[in-house]
């Protein structure tokens, strides 16, 4: 995968409490899950397709997959 969940606190608690390592609890954020880009997706010409830097936090605005693509917003992005 090119995105690895961020943990919250109450995640690392839960993660110590559960013996599981923190990215194994979902973290989220208002219902949405927050991820962290592994990769970078650079600016393309399809201004559908969201830009991000490796590194990046990424809310997905989706749960699951939608026709094999994931539905997000960066954190340092309007879109």
């Amino acid at each position: 995968s090119f995105l690895q969940a961020v943990p919250r606190e109450e995640d690392r608690h839960w993660a110590a409490r559960e013996g599981q390592p923190p990215e194994r609890a979902p973290s989220r954020v208002g219902g949405q899950q927050q991820v962290r880009a592994l990769v970078p997706h650079p600016t393309s010409s399809n201004p559908t397709l969201l830009a991000f830097a490796q590194g990046d936090t990424l809310t997905l605005l989706r749960p699951e997959p939608q026709n094999g693509w994931l539905y997000g917003r960066a954190q340092n992005s309007a879109r």
